[in-house]
């Protein structure tokens, strides 16, 4: 307390020496004097210092009434008076200091309640001053242990934290279950609050108590969880279709299950719902299993997706002529669905202008000749296709004609065919005749022995053809009758054949032949190109009887031996006489 100074300097006047005081007052480190009093109390309390285990607060300048400190601090206190003796007591009459030197500072014990300080100074009259001081003592509270109601994985650990105020040492001690530091089966904790969790699940308390202060403390509820299992994962097919689905069956204990990939874990032991195969090649699903701790523990399954794949196009190249349609064909493997988009120059099913295609390959050519390319494209998987090349052509086209520069012909004839053409090949076919030719045509045809239709075939790079026709007539050969003075002959004799003259045939030639042998011979006789027959010296031996056989004497077209004339002779031997004699 501050006396005032007027009223104690009145009381003073007019007496025997009294105790004397200064009281002074400390701000910081400095002191400064008071005025005149009966008595003065120097308390000294100054800031915190966990290492030293004391706390000292000052008085502000001018001297407060009171002061307030940590709970455990100690307060310091020095009296300055004369004329008498001191002694320092508390509120409750305790002697404090019993006897007081001025000028000496006295230091009290750790403070855990409030406190009021009384210096009284007596003389040896028995006369006595006081001055008191009031030192409140700041009570220690303990905040919520973090983090609260944790969980920990058995054999785990975990770190809390509390914090206590109001102390000149702020420490806390650390309990499981009420033991100090735990133990092997409720879990053991560190003096810096790091708990070590028991192999056993289960509810453990953790209690912070104040150092200074057992009384003041904060709890929270540690829970032992038993640590995640994850046993396995298994796929009901491991190399799926592109496009079909599978099922995921997880096996886990003591938390939650996770499967990557966006599905949804079910329960343990239970088929997960069908998960599409949009992939392919090796995907890695994992199964995490999650228990309330936070802790988690994983297996995994492959699911190797199989890969789509378009067989090439068959025909890989194709002529097609304009307007025309060819059929295009592929295959998908590896895929649940084998389907196929066609497009044609990348328009899907094609147009007007590059041809269409149907979805079962079936292209139509457009009416303008040029190349396009078809392409067959997975339905399941469209960035698998294979291509192919088509060309269109235009139909091959006959310029002129075809035409037969005589169209009839005597047997044995010839004549020539001519034409123009484009947009392909050609070949002429018609009797033995099949041969190449080029535009413009001028094919000169065999000798000709029968009526012949000619073909001309015209044949575009596609295979599609054009024919047109010309027929070369063939005016039948025609022979004159066979003429002669007699139908007999005698043996050596001579007989003259006339007539067999050919018309309609480039070869007029005709060929005498006796009983078919051209020409004769020594048995039958011989006839000569001009139709002199001359009989055998002998009758012949096919011939019966020996005294009237008989030859045919043919004359034929040397140029178509199936036109001839013939005539049956007779031969006779020659009279004999094998005696004349009178009798």
């Amino acid at each position: 307390m501050r006396p005032n100074s007027a009223p104690l300097a009145t009381h003073l006047r007019g007496h025997r020496a009294l105790p004397m005081a200064s009281l002074v007052w400390w701000f910081g480190r400095t002191c400064r004097p008071g005025f005149a009093l009966l008595v003065g109390l120097f308390l000294c309390m100054g800031g915190l210092a966990r290492a030293s285990g004391t706390s000292h607060a000052l008085f502000n300048f001018g001297g407060p009434t009171s002061v307030e400190v940590s709970y455990g601090s100690t307060v310091s206190m020095k009296g300055v008076f004369s004329n008498g003796t001191g002694v320092i007591k508390d509120q409750g009459g305790t002697t404090t200091f019993a006897t007081v030197v001025s000028g000496t500072t006295y230091t009290t014990d750790a403070l855990s309640s409030n406190k009021t300080y009384t210096l009284t100074v007596t003389n040896p009259a028995g006369d006595s001053v006081t001055a008191s001081v009031d030192v409140t003592v700041t009570q220690i509270s303990v905040g919520a242990v973090t983090p609260a109601l944790p969980a920990v994985t058995v054999s785990g650990t975990k770190q809390f934290s509390a914090t206590a105020t109001g102390g000149a040492d702020n420490g806390v001690t650390w309990s499981v279950d009420g033991v100090l530091g735990g133990n092997d089966t409720v879990g053991r904790i560190t003096i810096g609050g790091l708990y070590t969790a028991p192999a056993t699940p289960g509810s453990h308390t953790i209690t912070a108590k104040a150092g200074l202060d057992a009384s003041k403390f904060s709890s929270t509820t540690v829970t032992v969880v038993a640590a995640p299992v994850a046993t396995s994962l298994v796929a009901s097919n491991s190399n799926p279709l592109y496009g079909a689905t599978f099922t995921l069956t997880p096996t886990y204990a003591n938390g939650t299950g996770s499967i990557d990939y966006s599905v949804t874990c079910p329960a343990t032991g239970v088929a997960s719902a069908a998960v599409p195969t949009t992939w392919s090649g090796a995907r890695t699903f994992t199964l995490t299993v999650t228990n309330t701790a936070g802790d988690s523990t994983s297996t995994s399954v492959i699911v190797t997706g199989q890969t789509v794949v378009v067989a090439a196009v068959s025909p890989a190249s194709k002529y097609v002529t304009a307007s025309h349609s060819a059929s295009f064909s592929s295959s998908v493997t590896g895929a649940l669905d084998t389907s196929l988009d066609w497009a044609v120059d990348g328009v899907p099913t094609g147009n007007a202008s590059v041809g269409t295609i149907t979805s079962g390959g079936i292209y139509t050519a457009p009416t303008t000749p040029g190349t396009y390319t078809i392409t067959a494209t997975s339905h399941a998987n469209s960035g698998v296709s294979r291509s192919a090349t088509v060309t269109v052509v235009a139909l091959p086209t006959l310029g002129s004609a075809f035409t037969a520069g005589t169209p009839t012909v005597n047997y044995g004839g010839t004549t020539t065919l001519t034409a123009t053409f484009s947009d392909g090949t050609a070949r002429i076919t018609g009797g033995v005749s099949d041969e190449a030719v080029t535009s413009p045509v001028s094919f000169t045809t065999p000798a000709l022995t029968a009526t012949t239709t000619y073909t001309l075939t015209l044949t575009n790079l596609a295979g599609d053809t054009v024919t047109t026709t010309v027929t070369v007539t063939v005016t039948a050969v025609t022979m004159s009758s066979v003429t002669a003075p007699k139908d007999k002959v005698s043996l050596t004799k001579t007989l003259q054949f006339s007539g067999g003259s050919v018309s309609n045939a480039v070869n007029s030639n005709v060929v005498w032949k006796v009983n078919g042998v051209a020409s004769g011979n020594a048995e039958l006789g011989t006839i000569s190109a001009t139709g002199l027959y001359t009989a055998p010296a002998t009758m012949p031996s096919m011939t019966a009887p020996a005294t009237g056989g008989t030859v045919i004497i043919r004359c034929e077209s040397a140029a178509n031996p199936a036109v001839y004339t013939e005539l049956t002779i007779t031969l006779y031997a020659l009279p004999t006489i094998t005696s004349f004699e009178l009798l």
